[in-house]
């Protein structure tokens, strides 16, 4: 949403108007002032595990294709953690020795059981 010098915003075709008790008015007044480009969420290993231990296969596909193809939800701004997070199954980083600056034991495989599986299936969707 975004607002112009009167306070107002543009939500889309219609006309609504909100008063919040702050005083705060916004006005959809079918204006437009940007594109929107898409939504999405996180891939993360707790969403993975949920999908791949708790679902079988048939509702696991459900679930990709409902969030990710264009036909559904169509998610294609997903963003990932760097790291470990809390939605992560352990705390790590993609270098755990104390000192090296220069990034010489710097990987991502940790990544390779569950991230890049979880982001290339929902690749097949789009």
């Amino acid at each position: 949403m975004d607002f112009n010098d009167a306070g107002s915003a543009s939500l889309g075709a219609r006309r609504a108007e909100h008063r919040s008790r702050h005083g705060v008015r916004i006005a959809a007044d079918g204006e437009s002032f940007q594109k929107l480009r898409g939504f999405g969420g996180c891939f993360n290993e707790l969403g993975y595990q949920a999908l791949t231990e708790y679902l079988d296969e048939d509702d696991r596909e459900t679930v990709y294709r409902e969030l990710f193809s264009p036909d559904e939800m169509n998610f294609t701004f997903n963003r990932t953690p760097v790291g470990a997070n809390d939605f992560a199954t352990e705390w790590y980083s993609y270098d755990e020795h104390d000192g090296d600056y220069a990034m010489e034991h710097f990987s991502v495989a940790h990544d390779d059981s569950t991230l890049v599986p979880y982001i290339r299936h929902a690749q097949r969707y789009q």
